[in-house]
């Protein structure tokens, strides 16, 4: 079985994809992933924000007749909760009424959650591309690093908004050419569901080529970026359908639809931004790194071992300690001679002086 696994990883594909499981770990690419989906959550709050405010502006502007029947609508569902629908009358009327506030003040923290997303997003994958990641690259300024990053969220948005509008265009252009064809059998309803997926497959194509051609600090060659590229849509369509699996699994029980729809908006965009990574990452690892090599052993000298009657010491260091004695040992005798001469001189200066004084 080792044997195998080692044959088998050995192959080109499977050690490329194993290389980049490896730098996804390595790089803490979960922990990027959770980040990015934190943020996508937090990205809704402004969003839902500015969908209110166009409620509000429908309601209070475009069709003012309109609000009294959501007014009697909300009373009528608390009528068993006391006077709690018409306390809530009044507020959602309130909040319907202030609409321009909350659309500007929900406009503003869009571009900025939006803006900071994206950057996390392109950190998130240039850390997972580059090949020193110890040397991120150099950022702008924080005014133009939000501008371009505001700017690429346009792009990915309206991307978004021509995938799904074209998809439901196809589907409904299908549905009609069959009516007209007189097919509307179980196998017209295949083929409409395949325009559908082509769409939202070639869309997403384009989509993900666009964000690795932006992101990626080196050029990636053509070829690769296209592949990468479509194994990224095809793993955003299949969440897509998990997703819509299980909110439509979810939406059978009462207590399930309040909490699963936001599970799976979560589980959502934490799967996708780790699909993101690792395609990142695989398109970072197409050549497979060089080996690295032991580092030489250095072989320790012999020690030389002293012998009784050997030379331990070289003749030149014996040579200069030897000088360094003598002239050592010739100025301490000069010097004591000098004192021996002093002493005896003394000595006998006082016995002649004794001598003549007698």
């Amino acid at each position: 079985m080792i044997q195998w696994w080692q044959r088998f990883s050995q192959h080109r594909i499977v050690a490329h994809l194993l290389r980049a499981i490896d730098r996804f770990n390595i790089r803490g690419g979960g922990q990027f992933a959770a980040a990015v989906a934190y943020f996508s959550v937090l990205s809704i709050v402004p969003i839902l924000m500015l969908a209110f405010s166009g409620l509000g502006l429908t309601l209070t502007v475009v069709r003012p007749d309109a609000l009294a029947g959501v007014q009697e609508w909300v009373t009528t569902t608390l009528a068993d909760y006391g006077d709690l629908g018409e306390k809530l009358v009044v507020v959602v009327t309130s909040a319907l009424q202030n609409w321009a506030t909350l659309g500007v003040t929900g406009l503003v923290i869009a571009v900025w959650s939006g803006a900071t997303w994206m950057g996390n997003l392109k950190r998130a994958v240039q850390a997972m591309m580059r090949e020193d990641y110890d040397r991120p690259p150099r950022q702008l300024a924080m005014p133009l690093d939000l501008l371009v990053n505001f700017a690429g969220l346009l792009v990915l948005f309206v991307a978004v908004l021509v995938s799904a509008g074209a998809t439901a265009v196809a589907t409904a252009l299908t549905q009609q050419v069959g009516e007209w064809l007189g097919l509307n059998g179980l196998g017209w309803s295949i083929v409409v569901r395949l325009v559908g997926l082509v769409l939202s497959l070639a869309i997403g194509v384009l989509l993900f080529w666009w964000m690795f051609r932006w992101f990626a600090l080196t050029p990636v060659r053509p070829r690769l970026l296209w592949l990468g590229a479509a194994v990224g849509a095809v793993g955003m369509v299949a969440l897509q359908t998990l997703a819509s699996f299980l909110i439509g699994l979810f939406s059978r029980n009462l207590a399930a639809s309040l909490f699963g729809s936001v599970i799976i908006l979560m589980m959502f965009f934490n799967l996708f931004a780790t699909l993101i990574l690792v395609v990142a990452a695989w398109l970072a690892t197409e050549n497979a790194p060089a080996p690295i090599l032991p580092e030489p052993e250095l072989t320790p000298e012999p020690e030389e071992i002293a012998r009784p009657g050997s030379e331990v010491v070289s003749a030149e260091v014996a040579r200069r300690s030897m000088g360094v004695g003598l002239v050592t040992g010739y100025t301490i005798g000069a010097a004591t001679g000098v004192g021996v001469g002093a002493v005896m001189v003394s000595i006998l200066s006082r016995l002649f002086g004794t001598r003549r004084s007698q």
